[in-house]
């Protein structure tokens, strides 16, 4: 968890340093059209960055559970089919857990 908030704020200082940079070039009145609207979808697109978390977090135990329920799916499904081959690791997945 801890790695994971340091590389979100190492990215939000990137992202934040790259916005400031794309923002003084859409002031720049030098700056034609066609290199202004490509700036102005790039800011867009950046901005993406700060709504992930917001929007991920609370469906992340979903996921999780969505995972473990497919992982028992396999272990139902590969226990009569190691019976009928052989299977030398025995079922796939059986050792998942996710949280």
């Amino acid at each position: 968890m801890v790695v994971t908030v340091a590389a979100y704020i190492v990215l939000t200082g990137i992202n934040v340093d790259v916005m400031l940079l794309r923002i003084r070039i859409l002031r720049d009145t030098a700056a034609n059209f066609t290199d202004s609207v490509f700036y102005f979808i790039f800011l867009q697109l950046l901005t993406q960055h700060y709504f992930i978390p917001i929007v991920q977090w609370p469906e992340a135990p979903g996921v999780a559970n969505y995972f473990n329920a497919w992982t028992q799916f396999q272990v139902w499904l590969a226990a009569p089919l190691c019976e009928m081959i052989p299977c030398p690791n025995g079922p796939v997945a059986s050792d998942l857990h996710f949280e």
